[in-house]
């Protein structure tokens, strides 16, 4: 009897992966959808943007399966990166090193985490590089940009006990604002502002011309991925599965409103919906790091702060840093992402328990 308990548990701990890799799958939508004006441009070579997508998740899935997860959960070599070469084994290299969960929908659920980075740098750039380019991009991030990372941070949660360096000092961070977020939106942002060095400098338009670089069905559908990210690890059992989903939602709202208020504050034109839309977004991405941990007061705390972050960063960055026109959406792609996910990882400290 005990066995038939354990095997339902084992079970029903799958399908609940199952079910969250179905919302993180969701994600993409978000960027294919076009919801302004910018991504109804095409690309550099004449490629429509959401149709260029397609090229860059083959890249992402087939990068990261080839090379990117065993450099991620391989095993270790000294905490800097892995060494197991999945794509002609499916077991770890070695043999007393067993596997936490089945590897077909491990690597698959991780692989999404590795997909929303590509997509944040590939929305960055835009229309500034051809296909092949954003292409090429794609293939480094998820097969070396985040896989490097993500091994520092998370190689553990594959084979117990083959941790990353980071890992070892107790770096924590649930489901990835800084090895997903921060990372590919700070890179992003660094090729973005050489991009915009050598091109005569262009007025930004002002902010109640610009269309948000997330709509509310795109917000709505990064919202389900990262609900999915942030527990689809987490055994059915666990007592902090609604608890999770809760604070996500919590934040989320908060950095929303905050975000809203602070604008209206100052403003009166359209710009308060961008902002409360980028606000929302904002925190999604802060609650990442430690959506486990929280109380619902301190989600809402969490949230509300990243909201108002969002706001002075986005302000910053198209005053002193992106001053071009094309360089708006990158500039909130930064707010969000890159703010949001470095205040979520300081929060740790902060907020939750110990």
């Amino acid at each position: 009897e005990q066995e038939n308990q354990k095997t339902v548990v084992k079970d029903m701990n799958r399908l609940w992966l199952l079910l969250t890799l179905v919302l993180t799958l969701l994600m993409p939508l978000a960027y294919v959808l076009p919801h302004n004006k910018e991504q109804y441009k095409p690309l550099a070579d004449g490629i429509p943007q959401h149709q260029a997508i397609l090229l860059v998740c083959v890249a992402v899935f087939l990068g990261y399966f080839a090379v990117g997860f065993g450099l991620m959960y391989g095993r270790s070599a000294s905490g800097w990166l892995g060494l197991s070469n999945y794509l002609l084994s499916a077991e770890p290299a070695d043999p007393t090193l067993m596997p936490l969960f089945p590897l077909a929908e491990f690597l698959l659920y991780q692989s999404t985490f590795v997909l929303l980075a590509a997509l944040l740098v590939y929305t960055a750039l835009g229309r500034q590089l051809n296909t092949l380019s954003h292409v090429m991009l794609a293939l480094f991030v998820s097969m070396l940009l985040i896989p490097v990372y993500g091994h520092w941070v998370w190689a553990g949660e594959f084979i117990a006990g083959n941790k990353g360096w980071l890992e070892t000092t107790g770096f924590v961070d649930n489901a990835g604002a800084i090895p997903i977020h921060a990372v590919a939106s700070w890179f992003a942002l660094v090729l973005v502002w050489k991009l915009g060095k050598t091109m005569p400098r262009s007025p930004n338009l002002a902010l109640t011309e610009q269309d948000p670089v997330y709509s509310a069905s795109a917000v709505l559908l990064l919202g389900l991925g990262i609900l999915g990210m942030s527990t689809g690890l987490l055994p059915v059992s666990s007592n902090k599965l609604g608890s999770t989903l809760l604070n996500v939602v919590l934040s989320a709202s908060a950095g929303s409103l905050l975000a809203f208020l602070q604008y209206s504050f100052y403003h009166t034109d359209k710009g308060r919906m961008v902002r409360g839309l980028g606000g929302f977004a904002s925190g999604l991405v802060a609650v990442t790091a430690t959506a486990q941990l929280l109380t619902p007061l301190e989600a809402i705390t969490l949230g509300a702060i990243a909201g108002i972050l969002h706001n002075l960063l986005f302000n910053t960055l198209i005053r002193y840093v992106l001053p071009h026109s094309w360089q708006m959406r990158t500039a909130a792609l930064v707010a969000i992402h890159g703010g949001g996910g470095v205040w979520g990882s300081l929060s740790v400290s902060l907020l939750g328990a110990e």
